[in-house]
Parts: structure tokens; sequence; C-alpha cells
């Protein structure tokens, strides 16, 4: 009984975290369509905003492109060396969940980076 339990409780915060990192993915990908695809056209760029697919701030620390989303981003940009002069606007009016489960999405589909974005993070970086 003692090895079922031990077992059980090795196991139990692993599907916890596989469902809230499907419940941010499944999240993610409808504010990526509402809010990023049209620029970054299914994340491999366009005239005006870079490609994500495998980019460093993509596969980097989640905060750097909560920082991005939060505060927008103007003038040129270098992203894996093909440089870039546009403008992102700040996506500040997304709530603090819709902001962690859009970077969820983006980490996971572009960068193959699944991990939960914890909305603290977000909470953290939103300027005060």
């Amino acid at each position: 009984m003692r090895l079922h339990i031990a077992l059980l409780s090795c196991i139990f915060p692993m599907v916890v975290v596989a469902d809230e990192l499907e419940t941010q993915l499944v999240a993610g990908a409808g504010v990526y369509e509402m809010n990023c695809a049209q620029c970054h056209v299914a994340g491999k760029g366009g005239p005006t905003a870079p490609a994500l697919i495998g980019t460093a701030i993509v596969k980097g620390p989640a905060k750097a492109i909560i920082e991005v989303v939060l505060k927008g981003q103007t003038g040129k940009v270098v992203v894996d060396g093909k440089p870039f002069n546009g403008q992102m606007p700040a996506f500040d009016y997304l709530t603090d969940e819709e902001i962690a489960s859009v970077v969820a999405y983006i980490r996971k589909q572009f960068g193959e980076v699944g991990e939960v974005v914890p909305v603290q993070t977000v909470t953290d970086a939103r300027p005060k």
C-alpha cells in the first residue's frame, strides 16, 4: 500500500502540471489567433513582424516574451540575424492569465518548450 501511495504522489503532480499546461495551450491558441497571428503569420513572420519559430527569445525564459507582450517593441530589432524595423503594440490590456497562456502557447508551438507559465510571473512583470 505504501508503494502505491508513493507512486501516486510522484505521478499526480505531473498530471496536474500536464492538465494546467494543456489548459494554457488551448487558451493561448485563442489569444494568439485574436492578437498575434495577423502579424506573426503562423509563427513564420511577415514584412513587419519577425518569425517566432525556433528563435532565441521563444526558446529562452518566458519573462523575455512577457516583457515584449506587456510593453510592446518599437524600432530596429534583429531576430536570429534578420533585421526588422517596426512597431509591436503593447498588449497590456490582456489579463495576466491571457498573457501567461499565450506565452505558454508561443513557447510550445514555436520553440518546443512545454512549460506552464505561472500567472504570477506576468503579474510581477507588469509595470506598477
